[in-house]
């Protein structure tokens, strides 16, 4: 019997890691915007216990951003007028981030150099403070920094004064989590909105204090945008499938969207329009 002999396998080329795609998102809605000085368009994004910064345009991981107590991240807001971030965990604290101006002369260091992310961070702990007994859902920033908006897991919306450390306002009315909360763009206008599990918009006036309440959305509202620096139009999205477009004047609903898909986060493209029609 003639025994076939195996070839014999010769490895003629060995390979060696270059680089690591490491897990840069966990959920949530992430941030967009530019560097201050090369343009560079990045996006922040949750990853559990710390915040990643990735070049939009690679998915490179740029750096991140932790508080340090190790628990899991549970809303942020960013302010790119002043490059502020905002970040709450299930600790129910508060951290304010200032952007670190060396971190562009890290990014256009020598690639040779030996330095690894990790040793610059993007953002530098500027304070801290407890926000709530109960843990905090959404937050956002008015478009001077001044104030800093936190909706509650128990239904009570604060602002806060961010530079002198104390409460403005307390809203209460929301029979559950608060899922969103928005400043009127124009800050004459005093506004704010919050939204949440009840199904309901509150919109919220600073200064009389007073609450109007709007009823369109038949499951929990998940989101709340004005459009453009006008703030002429409101837009909510709901896990009922629609995006509503409110007319801010009279706070009625101008336009009903069906997009067929439960809506959990929503944003809009420059250039805005003044209106929607």
């Amino acid at each position: 019997m003639q025994m076939h002999q195996q070839p014999e396998v010769v490895l003629r080329s060995t390979y060696k890691a270059i680089s690591e795609q490491k897990s840069i998102y966990r959920g949530g809605p992430p941030v967009l915007f530019r560097l201050p000085h090369n343009e560079q368009s990045v996006f922040l994004c949750s990853n559990g216990e710390a915040m990643s910064l990735v070049d939009l345009k690679t998915g490179q991981l740029l750096g991140t951003v932790s508080p340090g107590d190790e628990q899991l991240i549970n809303a942020i807001t960013f302010n790119p007028r002043n490059m502020t971030l905002a970040i709450s965990t299930q600790s129910t604290q508060i951290y304010l981030f200032s952007y670190n101006t060396e971190f562009e002369r890290f990014l256009n260091r020598d690639l040779s150099s030996s330095v690894d992310t990790a040793d610059v961070s993007p953002f530098v702990l500027s304070k801290s403070w407890k926000a709530h007994a109960r843990p905090v859902s959404s937050m956002a920033f008015d478009t001077t920094g001044q104030f800093l908006a936190v909706g509650l897991v128990d239904g009570l919306v604060k602002v806060w004064d961010v530079a002198n450390g104390f409460v403005t306002h307390n809203f209460k009315g929301h029979s559950g989590v608060v899922n969103a909360v928005a400043f009127h763009p124009d800050p004459s206008q005093f506004q704010l909105v919050s939204a949440g599990n009840d199904f309901v918009i509150h919109v919220c006036d600073l200064i009389s204090k007073n609450v109007k309440v709007l009823e369109g959305h038949v499951s929990p509202v998940t989101n709340l945008i004005f459009a453009g620096p006008s703030g002429k139009d409101l837009l909510s999205s709901g896990r009922d499938q629609v995006i509503i477009v409110w007319d801010t004047i009279k706070y009625q609903i101008k336009h009903t969207i069906t997009v067929f898909e439960s809506v959990d986060g929503m944003a809009l493209v420059q250039p805005f329009p003044q209106t929607i029609e």
